[in-house]
């Protein structure tokens, strides 16, 4: 099982894997974490755009170059997605978080 790449909030660039229709394409935000289909976690976005939202496997989606969420916010929301979905944690590099 793969860990999520993105956080809840963090913006993303899709890149639909249907050539024909291009308007989709754009600038979204994570707006929740799904469970993984076959190997590829699965996320909820919304489009920066209109507003649209949308059900996205990870490999369609790439990182912008904006700031990342404060890991604060990061863990906490990996921490209420993993609840949501049944697994634990928000992942290692939340660990150092938790030994304050």
């Amino acid at each position: 099982m793969s860990d999520h790449k993105f956080a809840v909030g963090q913006n993303v660039e899709f890149s639909p894997d249907w050539p024909i229709d291009d308007t989709t394409k754009g600038q979204y935000t994570i707006v929740r974490l799904y469970p993984e289909t076959g190997n590829t976690p699965q996320y909820r976005i919304k489009s920066k755009r209109d507003g649209h939202e949308r059900m996205v496997q990870e490999d369609r989606l790439d990182r912008l170059l904006d700031p990342a969420p404060d890991q604060e916010q990061f863990c906490a929301g990996a921490q209420q997605q993993a609840v949501a979905i049944g697994t634990t944690g928000g992942g290692a590099h939340c660990d150092t978080l938790t030994e304050k």
